[in-house]
């Protein structure tokens, strides 16, 4: 089941490039003769971002409930549910960006640079959508969080277990701090804020970096350090090359005729 969460930990992966990509763009000199694959990455930065923002939640209620409510949890994360689940994730992560990858960017020029300065059609339903979303998950993320923090030194302390989920719960803390950072920024330019004093242009001005440290960990904690995922991916093998190695090894019994 833990295997399923690869998948946005997947697409946090393709999202780090996505990030470096309009990062090493927004330095370029004539950027309009890449227009297509810009606009293809700044669609695809909403859609990894929109997929982590899901997945991270259904990563977090994973938890809460395997800490908070273990007995019903493997009723509740069944291998069906969670595909399911990561399914309508990444679909309705594309659905709510697709429009974005029709649209055209609209250059300027400033200088000798050719800077994206918007988009021919503005969307915006799909940023209200996208920073309403944030701000949910950010609060709703916080309140889970402590809660599975507080049962775990409670009723777990001094177990592997409780090494096991502090361990996933740091890297959900993280996440959910980064997320605030991004919480804020949505909430300014819902608002119209960007530059209403220091902190909204500070974070405003450093959003790609933040999108890039939260999807990086997202991928690290859920891709390489966790450790459930990496016995479930290797408990199959493990099994098959088991049942292959006692075939071989099982003695033939000859049965005598009378």
């Amino acid at each position: 089941m833990t295997r399923d969460f690869a998948i946005p930990g997947f697409f946090d992966i393709i999202g780090i490039f996505v990030v470096q990509y309009i990062m090493i763009q927004r330095k370029m000199t004539c950027g309009s003769k890449l227009e297509f694959l810009t606009r293809t990455m700044y669609a695809m930065s909403g859609v990894t971002y929109f997929t982590h923002l899901i997945g991270c939640f259904l990563m977090t209620l994973n938890r809460y409930t395997a800490v908070c409510s273990p007995l019903s949890h493997k009723k509740i994360w069944s291998n069906k549910t969670v595909v399911a689940m990561l399914v309508i994730d990444i679909g309705i992560s594309i659905a709510v960006h697709a429009p974005l990858f029709l649209i055209k960017l609209v250059y300027k020029f400033q200088g000798d640079t050719c800077k994206v300065a918007g988009r021919a059609v503005k969307t915006p339903a799909i940023r209200v959508i996208s920073s309403l979303s944030t701000i949910f998950y950010g609060c709703l993320n916080i309140i889970m969080v402590a809660r599975i923090i507080y049962v775990i030194v409670k009723v777990y302390k001094k177990t592997r277990r409780y090494r096991q989920e502090l361990g996933l719960v740091v890297f959900v803390t993280i996440d959910c701090l980064l997320g605030v950072i991004d919480c804020i920024f949505e909430t300014a330019d819902l608002l119209h804020l960007r530059n209403a004093n220091v902190i909204f242009s500070w974070i405003s001005s450093n959003v790609l970096v933040s999108l890039f440290l939260i999807q990086s960990m997202n991928a690290y904690s859920i891709v390489l350090l966790n450790k459930e995922l990496l016995i479930e991916a290797i408990a199959p093998v493990r099994e098959r090359l088991s049942l292959m190695f006692s075939s071989r090894a099982a003695p033939i019994v000859v049965t005598p005729k009378f």
